[in-house]
């Protein structure tokens, strides 16, 4: 909810937050709990612009949570290629 609220809000660091709140929840867990689960599904609502970045951190992550941190990330996924859609379409009637 945390994560929501602040994305909500536009807060500017929102992604680096959610790596700090991820990095701590899985520091010392043993598995993936509903803390965990609450805290992955909440990366829908982060930026599609920092997806790279989210992509990128999975590496960081213990092995046992990287298959269930990218499915998290898939909600952004549509929304990154329908963004880049909109900015390589020209309007045919312009030629």
């Amino acid at each position: 909810m945390i994560i929501k609220a602040l994305v909500h809000c536009k807060y500017p660091k929102v992604t680096e937050t959610f790596f700090n709140a991820v990095t701590a929840k899985t520091k010392k867990a043993k598995f993936f709990d509903y803390d965990l689960q609450f805290l992955f599904k909440s990366a829908q609502f982060l930026p599609p612009a920092d997806l790279p970045q989210l992509d990128a951190y999975a590496a960081a992550l213990d092995e046992k949570f990287i298959d269930k941190y990218l499915e998290a990330l898939a909600p952004l996924r549509p929304a990154l290629s329908q963004q880049s859609d909109k900015s390589d379409s020209s309007d045919p009637s312009e030629t």
